[in-house]
């Protein structure tokens, strides 16, 4: 759940107490996407908080979002603001492999790549400084039991590239 919060002032730069009246219009967009909001206006029963206006919203696709604020069908001053949400920690299970098969050949002497694209909870691509190589496991499993693969086996090695990650900036 992600929160925005804006204060309303009048002129003179006094606070200014929002009501239902004041016909506050909240759009947020991710794309062409429309992104569902809650409002509360004039939070609080204190009178030093009536100028306030809550926006929870949930973010679920990394990138930049569009916030549209309108009173009486106005832009407020700045409107509309852009917010770019990053990707959340790495998540195992939604981690994948990029132009995977299901059966992987190798041959003595040359390499093979396996391109792993991280990713989050909601499967967007991790950033390339989320990534650290100390958290990461790798298993491979031989299928053959002859002693000639299994020596073959023992060259397994293992090299990283973070060049080709996306960078969020």
């Amino acid at each position: 759940m992600s929160f925005l919060l804006f204060q309303f002032f009048q002129r003179g730069g006094r606070p200014y107490p929002i009501c239902d009246k004041d016909n506050i219009l909240v759009e947020i967009r991710k794309d062409s996407q429309k992104v569902s909001v809650v409002t509360e206006l004039g939070c609080g029963d204190k009178t030093e908080e009536a100028n306030l206006l809550v926006i929870r919203f949930s973010v679920r696709k990394a990138g930049q979002y569009s916030i549209n604020l309108l009173a009486e069908n106005n832009h407020v001053k700045g409107s509309p603001f852009t917010k770019t949400f990053l990707p959340d920690r790495i998540e195992p299970a939604k981690t994948v492999f990029l132009k995977q098969t299901s059966t992987v050949v190798c041959v003595t002497g040359s390499s093979h790549k396996l391109i792993i694209e991280p990713r989050d909870s909601f499967g967007n691509r991790c950033r390339t400084q989320d990534f650290h190589l100390d958290g990461f496991n790798f298993t491979a499993n031989k299928v053959c039991l002859s002693s000639v693969h299994t020596q073959l086996f023992d060259f397994l090695k293992l090299q990283f590239d973070l060049m080709n990650f996306v960078d969020w900036g």
